[in-house]
């Protein structure tokens, strides 16, 4: 080493608080970020949720008495009138039960009429009179049921409609009750709707009316526009959800029963919240995201609790952070707590 360096380094290292300054120098760090401050705002934070198409009046069609199916007259898919006879039993064994509580009946009025002309003589009392007459009466009954089984051992329809489903065939043993038919009707009243389940958090913001999208795979890049017809009252005990039903406007489209339908629904009771955007994401979990304010020359760490993600921001509620915030949404990345940044201007 010369002697000149030699001796500028001495001289250098006996100025007055060298040292100190070069490890201020070396430790240093300012970082350069870009803030945003938020801005609350209600617009709806849209609601998604699938569900299966289905038509608004449906019903299972049956026989009110069980027997053999002597006869279907439509078909899955086939269309019907109001009046139409759809299904029909065999009538054998009900028609002989009506025959049955026929003569059952002619007997006790003949029974009667003697018993009276005995009464009338004084042979009969009175008692005998009256068991006989109630006799007729319960017999009279019996022959009612009858004939209204019997008018009952055929489905007829109650509306125009059309057969979604046919679950019986002919030569079956059914049973009184058991379907034979689920039906859609058509006319006034009657539309497609979509069934959706929701949290509480979200029950609570969806009013009657409230609108949505509805998308099917069968027409894709299609919306088809739906409002909130039904809330449920209490929470399904086995799914733990609360039921939605959503009914769809009129459209030209053909629309089928079990189409699997993916919607947005956007509630209207919607709390004030703040847009963060994804930038400004330092870390986070599940529940949890940690952000950063620039507060006076530093930063200062956040945690908040995003209730909706998207691709380019996450929603949190306005009383997680104050008003006056400026978020870090540049250079987020590289801060942090006790550190000095330097604020830049677009």
């Amino acid at each position: 080493m010369s002697w000149a360096l030699l001796i500028g380094v001495l001289v250098m290292g006996c100025k007055p608080g060298y040292q100190e300054q070069l490890a201020e120098v070396n430790t240093t760090r300012v970082t350069k970020v870009k803030v945003q401050s938020l801005t609350s705002t209600q617009e709806p934070i849209p609601v998604v949720a699938t569900g299966v198409l289905a038509s608004k009046a449906q019903a299972m069609l049956s026989f009110k008495i069980g027997g053999i199916v002597s006869e279907m007259l439509v078909e899955e898919g086939q269309s019907f009138r109001k009046g139409q006879v759809l299904a029909r039993l065999e009538l054998t064994e009900i028609a002989a039960r009506v025959n049955q509580a026929q003569e059952n009946v002619k007997k006790l009025e003949r029974d009667q009429q003697r018993v009276q002309r005995l009464y009338a003589d004084t042979v009969a009392t009175l008692e005998q009179l009256q068991d006989i007459s109630t006799a007729l009466e319960v017999a009279q009954s019996d022959l009612e049921i009858a004939n209204y089984n019997q008018a009952y051992a055929q489905v007829v329809a109650k509306e125009d409609g059309k057969v979604m489903r046919k679950m019986a065939e002919r030569g079956e043993l059914i049973g009184a009750g058991s379907p034979a038919f689920q039906v859609a009707y058509r006319g006034k009243g009657n539309s497609h709707i979509v069934r959706i389940g929701v949290a509480d958090r979200d029950v609570v913001k969806v009013q009657l009316g409230d609108s949505a999208r509805v998308a099917f795979d069968a027409y894709p890049g299609k919306k088809f526009k739906a409002y909130v017809s039904e809330i449920a009252e209490a929470a399904d005990p086995r799914t733990g959800v609360f039921e939605l039903e959503l009914t769809l406007s009129d459209s030209p489209y053909r629309l089928r029963n079990g189409f699997i339908a993916k919607l947005d629904l956007y509630p209207s009771l919607q709390e004030a919240y703040y847009k963060v955007p994804m930038a400004a994401l330092v870390e986070g979990n599940g529940t949890e995201a940690t952000i950063y304010a620039a507060e006076e020359n530093t930063v200062k760490k956040l945690t908040v609790h995003p209730t909706y993600i998207t691709d380019d921001f996450f929603v949190i509620e306005k009383r997680e952070v104050s008003s006056e915030s400026r978020i870090v949404t540049q250079g987020a990345a590289y801060a942090k707590p006790g550190e000095p940044i330097e604020i830049l201007n677009d």
